[in-house]
């Protein structure tokens, strides 16, 4: 599991094909499998310093960032940075529906 915060901006996602487009593991999918992710998706805005996924909870959610940075810790020891197009909580996801 993964702490993740949120540094120095609000960070938005996303629900945009357009968007979607942009996101390097969505690129192969056909127009029908991105429409039904578009409807799926919602927006959420967090603030800078702000906890979205943490250690132990649960996760539902899958996070494409579309503005901003997100950094992940794993047992508060920073692990890496993810930045805007990129996606975050796939692992999480997995881990609360297994």
């Amino acid at each position: 599991s993964y702490i993740t915060t949120i540094q120095n901006k609000t960070i938005n996602t996303s629900s945009n094909l357009n968007d979607i487009e942009k996101i390097k593991v969505f690129k192969k999918l056909d127009l029908p499998k991105k429409q039904m992710l578009q409807r799926c998706l919602g927006i959420e805005k967090f603030n800078g310093g702000q906890n979205i996924l943490v250690q132990g909870n649960n996760n539902d959610k899958l996070y494409i960032i579309k503005n901003g940075r997100v950094d992940v810790y794993l047992d508060s020891k920073y692990i890496k940075s993810k930045n805007e197009w990129e996606v975050f909580g796939f692992d999480t996801l997995i881990a609360s529906n297994a």
